[in-house]
């Protein structure tokens, strides 16, 4: 996530979050602690029987800052972000104050859609394959990676909307952009320059196995996205029952939707 912002505190505070040690108790309370501060439960589905902490949750709240109903959330981060700064001693100047924009994504269009900058399918492939540099150059990850079988991949879940990064076959378009099974090939091309020093063409789709140790992660980002569900007209955070779709996009809790809506309650 920090190669995809140019705000240096932003950068600076996912840097931070990156190399903490979620795993320990200290660790996993803080864990915690942030998540309610960010909007989430204080709750232990993100912690398995093995005691490794899907810390990656952190981040994905971060990221969504972007969208409007998020403005609570987004206030939690700078101060997060902004006491991480000065426990860092104002080496890197004064905090810059993060903003909506500054998560890639921009709602500035004519038509009111929203697009996401510079984040084509190639320019995604460029940036894992750079984070997982830096993750593998660690000797644990490392070894990990070096003794794992061919062909990693990530499965397919029921919320889902594409399949880049899903699948065990790698594919592109007539544009030669990734369109599937990326992190299988951003893994196994990392594997690759791990042991030969130089990149090739290392799909091996014929082998690939599930990643079935990267499932506790997922399955805390699914209930992450269960538990902070929100109305795009109030930012309430609601569940399914009181949770309302119209048109497919826009999420309206029950008292909005009567305000929206009115001619729907007669």
């Amino acid at each position: 996530m920090s190669l995809r912002t140019n705000n240096m505190c932003l950068k600076h505070y996912y840097e931070i979050l990156r190399d903490k040690d979620w795993d320990s108790d200290i660790g996993y309370q803080e864990f915690k602690d942030i998540r309610v501060k960010l909007g989430g439960n204080n709750t232990d589905y993100y912690r398995n029987k093995d005691g490794k902490t899907a810390a990656g949750v952190l981040a994905k709240l971060i990221s969504g800052c972007w969208r409007k109903s998020m403005k609570k959330r987004l206030k939690a981060v700078n101060e997060l972000a902004e006491e991480a700064w000065a426990n860092a001693g104002n080496e890197h100047g004064l905090f810059q104050k993060i903003l909506a924009s500054d998560f890639s994504k921009n709602n500035d269009n004519e038509d009111g859609t929203i697009t996401i900058r510079d984040d084509t399918a190639s320019n995604k492939k460029r940036w894992m394959m750079e984070a997982l540099s830096r993750k593998y150059a660690k000797p644990f990850f490392r070894d990990l990676l070096l003794n794992s079988k061919d062909g990693i991949y990530e499965r397919k879940g029921s919320r889902d909307n594409t399949a880049l990064w899903c699948g065990n076959e790698y594919t592109v378009d007539e544009n030669n952009e990734p369109t599937a099974g990326l992190l299988m090939k951003c893994l196994a091309d990392t594997k690759f320059l791990l042991k030969w020093g130089t990149q090739g063409d290392t799909n091996q789709a014929d082998e690939a196995s599930s990643a079935d140790d990267a499932s506790s992660a997922d399955d805390a980002e699914r209930q992450e996205e269960e538990d902070t569900r929100t109305c795009d007209e109030c930012g309430k955070v609601v569940g399914d029952v009181q949770m309302l779709i119209d048109d497919g996009d826009e999420k309206l809790c029950r008292e909005c939707d009567r305000k929206v809506h009115p001619e729907l309650y007669k």
